[in-house]
């Protein structure tokens, strides 16, 4: 247990230790209960947060010696004492093996409730996402992307804000390269596809998702974020489906069963 002078700014709820304890049996309550991930301590009793899926994130920020507040955060690594605090690598360590690292701030630490990898983002409606870019083979097809994202634990996953999108973008560069694509979730309504002979008419952009992790459709109809062609301009075939697209950083509709040009996709799991 890493222990410091601070306090928990915002986060999920605690479970309260009415039991008088002292600061050590606190910590050792909490170090050797495997769902716990800290404590806190003060004169008025110790609090237990348990790890579960938080819809919050944790904000611990530091204190003065003398406010009588402290914090202890679990970590599984620290076989020697760092010299100072921030040498510390905080990450916390679940049952069934899963890491959860908590990130520094200028003031203190944060714990986003994601695994190791992944990336929190707070959408509409209250829910919260865990995202991550997975890397594939190139070409590899849609299913395939799909079964990637559940062998990762996770589905397939769509964009809901400009935030992710430009999040997206920079992950797929970093990954594979500019000139290369990613699959994300969204297929095309058939009601909303131009017939072929008016194919340089533009459709609408209405989307089925195939889980309840993407709702949000407002992306799809600004032309400043997605590059809607409904049709590929030289081989006259439907493109209902979506990638993070290489060339016009933007999102753009390509083929559900004959684009070859991905080379991975973005994955996603909810938080409760």
């Amino acid at each position: 247990m890493a222990k410091i002078y601070g306090k928990v700014e915002s986060g999920p709820n605690s479970t309260f230790s009415p039991v008088e304890t002292t600061l050590k049996q606190c910590i050792d309550f909490g170090f050797n209960d495997p769902n716990c991930f800290m404590v806190t301590w003060t004169e008025g009793g110790c609090l237990f947060y348990n790890y579960s899926p938080i819809t919050k994130p944790m904000l611990v920020v530091e204190t003065e010696e003398d406010s009588g507040s402290y914090v202890a955060i679990k970590t599984f690594n620290a076989n020697t004492c760092p010299a100072t605090f921030n040498d510390i690598d905080l990450t916390f360590k679940s049952m069934n093996g899963d890491t959860y690292p908590w990130s520094k701030t200028a003031d203190g630490v944060s714990f986003s409730g994601c695994r190791s990898g992944w990336t929190r983002f707070d959408r509409a409606n209250g829910r919260s996402v865990c995202l991550q870019a997975l890397k594939l083979s190139f070409g590899v097809t849609k299913p395939a992307a799909i079964s990637a994202c559940q062998q990762a634990a996770a589905d397939i996953v769509g964009v809901e804000t400009k935030e992710e999108l430009t999040w997206m973008f920079e992950q797929k560069n970093n990954l594979v390269g500019q000139n290369n694509s990613l699959w994300v979730d969204g297929e095309r309504v058939p009601e909303c596809l131009p017939p072929i002979e008016l194919k340089k008419v533009a459709g609408c952009n209405d989307f089925t998702w195939s889980n309840d992790l993407t709702s949000n459709v407002a992306n799809l109809s600004d032309k400043n974020l997605a590059d809607m062609s409904y049709y590929d301009p030289y081989q006259a075939r439907p493109e209902n489906c979506l990638v993070v697209w290489s060339v016009h950083k933007k999102l753009n509709d390509a083929s559900c069963t004959q684009f070859n040009a991905a080379s991975g996709v973005i994955c996603g799991y909810k938080l409760l």
